[in-house]
């Protein structure tokens, strides 16, 4: 005999045991034990029951909102999070600026546009060119200032001290790299500047032909330096090499027992 199962208005799962009279029946509850459904408990009469599980409007409608709910919350959570991210870019950016301008009026004077006016005149007579580990200093007739019959870009950066810094672009537009160079009206002013830079900048090949081209002084310390860097570089190479050599003449004399 197969049971009436039914299901309360409350959520519950009974078996209905017998008709009490034409709108109430007796039923009792269906417990889960191990994982089987079994009828326990004490009898009880109800007058309304379901054929499947109901849900209350209350608590649909309830079930709907807290889902629109969660949905809507990880939506706004991500817009508060994209507009504090922006907030903070932009308060960051214009700190920055406002500290660049208070720089500009406490350190830039007239001689860093006295500097931009003698380029676009073309008073400049020298230009020390600084990239990576090279230091150079050239008449400005050698250097090269243009690109496919076209300027090439130069670019005015602001430092954070408030003074200029000029930028010369590997091609005519903005694409390529860049590198620094100091602008000079005089090769004595160009010479103390390129002193400092050989003073403060790690030693290269070229950082030592520019000294002996100018006649200037690299400090032994750096020289000393300098040397010991590139005899360990040396020392490195031949060992590396002596080790390929073993290795070769390991596997010649392999083939040699081999076939011999």
């Amino acid at each position: 005999m197969s049971l009436e199962i039914k299901y309360t208005t409350d959520g519950k799962k009974v078996v209905v045991l017998a008709n009490l009279n034409s709108q109430e029946k007796i039923v009792q509850e269906v417990f889960v034990s191990n994982g089987i459904e079994i009828p326990s408990g004490e009898n009880f009469v109800v007058k309304s029951l379901h054929d499947a599980p109901v849900v209350s409007w209350k608590e649909d409608t309830l079930k709907k909102l807290e889902i629109k709910y969660e949905k809507d919350k990880k939506t706004y959570e991500e817009l508060i999070k994209n507009v504090e991210s922006e907030y903070y870019k932009r308060t960051t950016e214009l700190k920055q600026k406002i500290k660049y301008i208070g720089s500009v009026l406490k350190n830039a004077d007239e001689k860093s546009f006295e500097l931009l006016s003698d380029f676009l005149c073309g008073n400049i007579k020298y230009v020390i060119i600084q990239q990576y580990s090279t230091i150079e200093l050239h008449p400005i007739e050698e250097f090269n200032m243009m690109y496919e019959n076209s300027i090439r870009l130069f670019s005015i950066f602001g430092k954070d001290d408030g003074t200029f810094q000029y930028r010369v672009g590997q091609y005519s537009d903005s694409s390529g790299g860049s590198y620094e160079i100091h602008l000079f009206k005089t090769q004595e002013e160009a010479l103390v500047k390129l002193q400092d830079l050989l003073n403060t900048c790690t030693i290269s090949e070229s950082c030592i032909k520019t000294a002996n081209k100018w006649g200037l002084k690299i400090s032994k310390e750096k020289l000393d330096e300098y040397r010991k860097k590139e005899i360990s570089y040396l020392e490195k190479n031949i060992l590396s090499n002596q080790n390929s050599i073993a290795t070769y003449e390991a596997k010649i004399k392999e083939i040699n027992d081999k076939y011999n």
